[in-house]
């Protein structure tokens, strides 16, 4: 279950091509956690290791298509929560 508290979200979205993506997510509890983004197709075209007293993630675009993608954060290997991006 997640509760409302524990909501992730990233601005800008839209983003344009080249402008990194800051994602906003609650303090972890100690366990390995990653923020991993994926296309709709389901490659993982990033993903990034994060200390679990950090709540906010700077996510580089250079590298990223001018579409949709899914930002999935991810705590002891367990889905946390996901957000869909779009980059411009």
């Amino acid at each position: 279950i997640i509760r409302d508290e524990n909501r992730i979200s990233a601005s800008p979205n839209p983003a344009n091509h080249g402008t990194p993506i800051v994602m906003t997510i609650p303090i972890g509890n100690n366990s390995p956690r990653s923020i991993s983004v994926t296309s709709l197709n389901g490659s993982r075209v990033y993903s990034q290791t994060i200390n679990p007293d950090v709540d906010k993630v700077s996510i580089p675009t250079h590298g990223l298509a001018p579409v949709m993608y899914v930002f999935t954060l991810t705590e002891n290997g367990i889905s946390v929560e996901s957000c869909k991006i779009i980059i411009r």
